[in-house]
């Protein structure tokens, strides 16, 4: 008899890392998902703000990687993008990435995570669930991973 697994995931920030966390854990059927979001849209780092709100690139900050090493491999950053693109072409980008499969769906935006969480995964195995609380959470802001111990 076959062995079903089912989890719930829940990934903090929609910037660059984050939209790709949530597309590949529904891609690998872990549902469902839900993506919290401190801002009101997708982008992360490269939503441009003014004001001291939250992190992010200047306003007139280009990427320093190609396109085609800095795009997602099933989705090509459009063909009339330059080389190097500005971080409104990048923000466009990953607005239509999100749009394109469909992860505001999975998004709560305005959704600040402030201190711990409880974090349960659910295991659904041949009709009982076994829940187990994790020690451990990984954030992927950008391009490197932080680990850090829940207390």
């Amino acid at each position: 008899m076959a062995q079903s697994t089912h989890y719930r995931a829940a990934v903090i920030g929609a910037g660059p890392s984050g939209l790709a966390a949530a597309k590949a854990l529904l891609d690998a059927g872990i549902a469902p998902i839900v993506v919290y979001e401190k801002g009101a849209q997708v982008g992360g780092n490269w939503v441009y703000s003014p004001q001291d709100s939250h992190s992010s690139v200047f306003d007139t900050t280009h990427i320093i990687s190609s396109k085609s090493m800095s795009q997602y491999r099933d989705f090509p950053m459009p063909a009339d993008y330059p080389d190097y693109p500005s971080h409104r072409q990048l923000l466009a980008y990953f607005e239509a990435y999100a749009r394109h499969y469909q992860l505001e769906q999975v998004i709560q935006f305005r959704r600040e995570v402030q201190r711990r969480l409880a974090v349960i995964i659910s295991r659904v195995h041949g009709g009982f669930v076994a829940d187990e609380q994790l020690s451990y959470i990984r954030v992927a802001p950008q391009s490197r991973l932080m680990q850090r111990r829940l207390a």
